[in-house]
């Protein structure tokens, strides 16, 4: 403001001194004053049309970078984006692991149920056969560890068989038909078998070594089967006992009957009693040859002639069952 009175007074001043030069007559103080507050007001009028025109021009056009602009249109740069933290890849070894997912190997199982495990080694069949005149084998074997010593006979169907192994180490007992037919697999653990064979045929023992090689004896018996003739009641029969051996016979009968038996010479041998069930009537430790008694049940009952004597014994044995 205070430039703008400073040229004002100078083009006051001007005009003066050319109104002197060119020889005008002398104005007076109020001339003088009037025409400087003219000019002053044209001056003034002229500066702010100026500057109002000068503003006016010389406000810039407004700028796109200016304008607000709604948050999504604005690009923000990836690194600036707060990354969830279940995006970001953990270590592996920060990841709990479920129990499951741990393979523990599994102990204390064997070969029979273990099918990680190799399977056994089965050897070739040994034939078993009664010598003329038995009805029982019994033979000494061996099995290396992980292996099955097979032992095959052959039986008609419904005989009555008994089977056992002894041994002082563990081994387990199988029984199974050349028919497929398993009357006693390795799964249940036992060293004896029982029962009544359900074919003609070969029939299987196999003696499963576990966990250790084993020294056993394979025992068989079949005992022979007694059958009275129509209408009888009693018949006589006959055979002969390899020293310190045994004979067995089959017969069946009603609970309430009488059975009466006896083996002859009865100073050479003794008889033991029992039902295939297990109930014993009579022991071969009483050292009795004979016996006389009602049944306490129906069934097959096992009549065993053991020979007391060191060498070979041809007997009788008369039975009775009324």
């Amino acid at each position: 403001m205070k430039k703008t009175w400073t040229m004002i007074i100078l083009l006051v001043l001007a005009s003066l001194l050319l109104g002197a030069c060119m020889g005008s007559a002398p104005l007076s103080f109020e001339d003088v004053q009037t025409q400087a507050a003219i000019f002053a007001e044209a001056t003034l009028t002229r500066i702010a049309l100026g500057t109002h025109a000068a503003l006016t021009n010389t406000v810039p056009a407004p700028l796109p970078t200016n304008t607000l602009l709604p948050p999504s249109a604005t690009p923000v740069p990836p690194s600036d984006t707060p990354v969830p933290p279940t995006a970001e890849p953990l270590p592996a070894t920060a990841t709990a692991q479920p129990p499951t997912e741990t393979r523990v190997p599994t102990v204390g199982i064997t070969y029979i149920t273990q099918s990680a495990t190799p399977r056994p080694v089965v050897y070739d069949p040994i034939r078993l056969s009664f010598a003329e005149g038995t009805t029982n084998i019994s033979r000494e074997s061996s099995a290396a560890y992980n292996s099955v010593r097979r032992f095959v006979f052959w039986a008609a169907k419904n005989q009555f068989v008994k089977i056992s192994l002894s041994s002082a180490n563990k081994v387990v007992l199988g029984v199974s038909g050349a028919n497929g037919t398993v009357l006693l697999p390795f799964s249940e653990g036992k060293t004896t078998y029982q029962g009544y064979l359900k074919a003609n045929g070969d029939w299987y023992i196999d003696a499963a070594a576990n966990p250790h090689e084993v020294s056993f004896v394979v025992y068989l018996e079949i005992p022979e089967r007694l059958s009275f003739p129509s209408g009888a009641y009693g018949m006589t029969a006959a055979g002969n006992v390899p020293a310190s051996g045994t004979q067995e016979f089959l017969v069946w009968a009603n609970k309430g009957q009488r059975l009466k038996v006896s083996a002859q010479p009865g100073d050479k041998a003794v008889l033991a009693i029992y039902h295939v069930d297990g109930t014993e009537l009579l022991s071969a430790s009483a050292g009795s040859a004979s016996y006389d008694d009602v049944l306490p049940k129906a069934g097959d009952y096992i009549i065993r002639v053991v020979n007391r004597t060191d060498s070979a014994l041809n007997f009788s044995l008369p039975i009775e069952i009324r």
